[in-house]
């Protein structure tokens, strides 16, 4: 049942285990933000999605979300999360929240050129060269992290806001 919802909110509950969400295949949004979600397989059938909310949970691995190519928005942030690479396929995101995580290598972000907001504060990113082909950006925020140069922002000529804060900037 409920098989025709596009819209649904379990944010801030104790779910573990999301498996019965699979067939709830009409879904375009989904909110699950503060759960204690690791496992996120499921997600793979849920190819409608374009908003999903995953933040403050306990994921490591996100490769399923390869299948998820109709997202534009992804909050991903204060998870386990390190390898970012499935990302390079989801070229229609405007809004990427990666923040809080593990993660060092941010290349695969250069394919994103539709982004607008990215958060990646509170990482371990010291090399932002990817950045540079993400000219729609208007919001960034690369807080908390290793970074010492920034040249390569001088091409982001959109950004309104821009956090820097907390790096090794001199």
């Amino acid at each position: 049942s409920l098989t025709q919802l596009s819209t649904l909110d379990l944010s801030v509950n104790q779910i573990s285990d999301i498996d019965a969400l699979q067939s709830l295949t009409q879904l375009t949004e989904l909110y699950l933000s503060s759960n204690q979600i690791s496992d996120i397989g499921v997600l793979q059938s849920l190819t409608q999605l374009t908003t999903l909310h995953l933040r403050v949970n306990q994921i490591s691995d996100i490769g399923v979300l390869q299948s998820l190519t109709q997202l534009t928005t992804l909050h991903l942030g204060s998870n386990k999360i390190s390898d970012i690479g499935v990302l390079q396929s989801l070229t229609q995101l405007s809004t990427l929240d990666l923040s809080v995580n593990q993660i060092s290598d941010i290349g695969v972000l250069q394919s994103l050129t539709q982004l607008t907001t990215l958060y990646l504060g509170d990482n371990k990113i010291s090399d932002i060269g990817a950045l540079q082909s993400l000219t729609q950006l208007t919001n960034l925020d690369l807080s908390g992290n290793q970074i010492s140069d920034i040249g390569v922002l001088q091409s982001l000529t959109q950004l309104t806001n821009l956090d820097l804060s907390g790096n090794q900037i001199s």
